[in-house]
Order: structure tokens, then C-alpha cells, then sequence
């Protein structure tokens, strides 16, 4: 394969930004897609994902569905719980009866790795700014120019 062929999915549920998206690159994997959504939210119960993948046989489509563990993967490293998506997988997240927050902090990869703030007043650039989550107020000061003369 000299290529790679981009594919559509949809994730809905308890992702930052569900709905249908396009994974251009290689790395079409669960965890990715995840990514792709905005990342995983307080509420999301990273032990149960379903995967749900359409198969055509002889006309007739059928629906399988592969119940996934995220933790498996988080802590185990179990690769088997980050498959490959295809063409027209739906990923459903769902949201957990008792959010641990040890959990969501130990998700690095699967939360939002950016914010977007707005710096206005008396900086040299005021506007929007993209950082990431654990950016000191200073630092985006910083970056909008610093404080005018």
C-alpha cells in the first residue's frame, strides 16, 4: 500500500465533540478517534466502549458490536483494546454511573489536549489563543504580546 485511504466514522456519547468525522492518516486507532472528538469528558466510563462495525454477507448487513476497556489499555497495555477502525465505524462512549476522577487525570492522551482561551486588555495582541490545559495565566499573557507600555 503505497497510500493511505481516508475513512469516515462517528463517535457519539461522552466525548468532548461527538459527530462524524474523516481519519486521514495511518493511525486510524480507536485512541485516535477519541482524540479527534476533542477527548474524553469527567463523566466518560473509559471500561465500556462499544465498537460498532457494519459487514455486508450476501446482501444482508449485519451489525457486530466489540465491547472495549480502555483501562486494559491505559494500564495493562493491551492493544487489543485500541483496534483499527474502518469505514463507516461508530464508536459509543458512555458515561459512567460514578466518574473517578483518578481516572480522567491518568487519561493524558485521551483528554483535550488543547484550550482556547481569549486574553484582552492592555497586551500588545489581544485575541485567541490556543495552549494547552496546564499553561500558567502568565505564560499566555506571554504569548499575547505582554503587557503594553
Amino acid at each position: 500500500m503505497e497510500t493511505y485511504r481516508p475513512i469516515n466514522i462517528s463517535i457519539i456519547g461522552e466525548v468532548k465533540t461527538p459527530g462524524a468525522y474523516t481519519l486521514e492518516n495511518e493511525e486510524n486507532k480507536l485512541v485516535n478517534a477519541i482524540q479527534t472528538a476533542g477527548g474524553i469528558t469527567k463523566n466518560t466510563n473509559l471500561k465500556r466502549i462499544t465498537l460498532i462495525r457494519k459487514f455486508s454477507d450476501q446482501g444482508k448487513i449485519i451489525l457486530k458490536k466489540t465491547e472495549l476497556n480502555l483501562l486494559d489499555l491505559m494500564y495493562e497495555g493491551s492493544q487489543s483494546q485500541n483496534p483499527t477502525l474502518f469505514d463507516g465505524d461508530v464508536i459509543k462512549m458512555y458515561k459512567a454511573s460514578e466518574p473517578d476522577p483518578k481516572v480522567f487525570s491518568s487519561a493524558g492522551n485521551l483528554r483535550n489536549q488543547k484550550i482556547s482561551i481569549t486574553i484582552i486588555g492592555e497586551v500588545k495582541r489581544p485575541g485567541k489563543l490556543t495552549l494547552s490545559p496546564q499553561t500558567p495565566l502568565i505564560e499566555g499573557v506571554l504569548q499575547a504580546g505582554s503587557i503594553k507600555p
